[in-house]
């Protein structure tokens, strides 16, 4: 019989950041396409690909994914360093639990020092 094994890195996204997200800040229209879009696109550091990749696979004007970015980066959606964007990881994140707690730390450091 064969056994399946998952491997030990794999995306989650946690329900109550998602729930938190529909009743406190909800993103309508082309900003919430665009983050189920970026929720499938997470990859294993929890970057993401940057507005004019997204414009380009969704077919959308960059003003308007440069817009609902900002609107995620504003409520704490995505995180930005330098030109990288990232899930915050207390939405999901892809990796091990170890990585994931290694991100959180890095996040609240940066949030101390903004």
């Amino acid at each position: 019989m064969m056994q399946v094994v998952f491997p030990r890195k794999e995306f989650r996204i946690f329900e109550h950041c998602l729930s938190d997200i529909s009743k406190e800040r909800p993103l309508h229209g082309e900003s919430a396409r665009i983050f189920l879009f970026l929720l499938g696109q997470v990859n294993t550091d929890n970057q993401l690909p940057g507005p004019a990749a997204v414009a380009e696979t969704l077919n959308l004007l960059q003003p308007a994914v440069s817009r609902a970015y900002k609107e995620m980066l504003d409520y704490g959606y995505l995180i930005k360093a330098g030109d990288i964007y990232s899930l915050h990881p207390f939405i999901g994140f892809y990796g091990t639990q170890v990585q994931r707690e290694d991100a959180i730390t890095k996040v609240l450091c940066l949030e101390a020092v903004a």
